[in-house]
């Protein structure tokens, strides 16, 4: 937990992203609109691989685990439709378990989730 929460907060510093060995990004798309406001986990089979958040739907997940990824989405303010030009709604059921898997590999990966009210679809 204490490795994860010093992970955390170094992100952004030069001298760690320069020894980055891997590289998941993507883009998360709401009723095929950037979801803004979200907040993404990447669960590996040893438990979190990262979280990140993002204001223009695009993330990215420095040095995952190689496997399976589960991955969970919250938005800034579930279940209320939001004013234009803000953040998107995103559907309750992707802030828990869901379809949502991308199996990382290693290098650098893209992986994009297009969320819709009535399921989601991976890239």
């Amino acid at each position: 937990m204490i490795g994860l929460l010093g992970w955390l907060t170094g992100c952004g510093n030069s001298s760690t992203d320069s020894q980055t060995k891997g590289l998941l990004t993507g883009k998360i798309t709401v009723g095929g609109q950037p979801a803004r406001q979200v907040m993404i986990t990447a669960i590996g089979s040893g438990g979190v691989a990262g979280t990140t958040s993002t204001d223009t739907g695009e993330f990215t997940i420095p040095d995952p685990p190689k496997g399976k990824l589960k991955f969970t989405i919250f938005g800034s303010q579930p279940g209320v439709k939001p004013a234009a030009n803000s953040a998107s709604v995103v559907p309750p059921k992707y802030a828990g378990p869901n379809e949502l898997e991308f199996d990382y590999t290693g290098g650098s990966q893209h992986f994009d989730i297009q969320m819709g009210v009535n399921g989601a679809s991976a890239k």
